[in-house]
């Protein structure tokens, strides 16, 4: 099951408030308001591309996949136990 949330869902720069319910894949991309990501524990993968104001990504404890090209914000990543790929393309300021 996937979840996909929108720009008008982030508030004050979270999406904390949202219950993603049983979601095993987000994708938040272009969500430019963006600042953190809730610490999802069923999460396997992650959409976040062209979230320009993320600056830092949780600790997810079973995320395998990744995608945060153009998070302009992002200078570093956790050490996530279960990932495979990774793709932050142009993720440092």
């Amino acid at each position: 099951m996937s979840f996909t949330i929108t720009p008008n869902m982030v508030i004050n720069g979270k999406i904390d408030h949202i219950d993603i319910g049983d979601a095993k894949h987000v994708d938040c991309s272009d969500c430019t308001e963006l600042i953190e990501l809730p610490n999802w524990p069923n999460v396997y993968i992650v959409y976040c591309s062209g979230c320009t104001k993320l600056i830092k990504l949780p600790d997810w404890p079973i995320v395998e996949i990744v995608h945060c090209p153009k998070c302009t914000g992002l200078i570093e990543l956790p050490n996530w136990p279960n990932i495979t790929h990774v793709d932050c393309d142009k993720c440092t300021k």
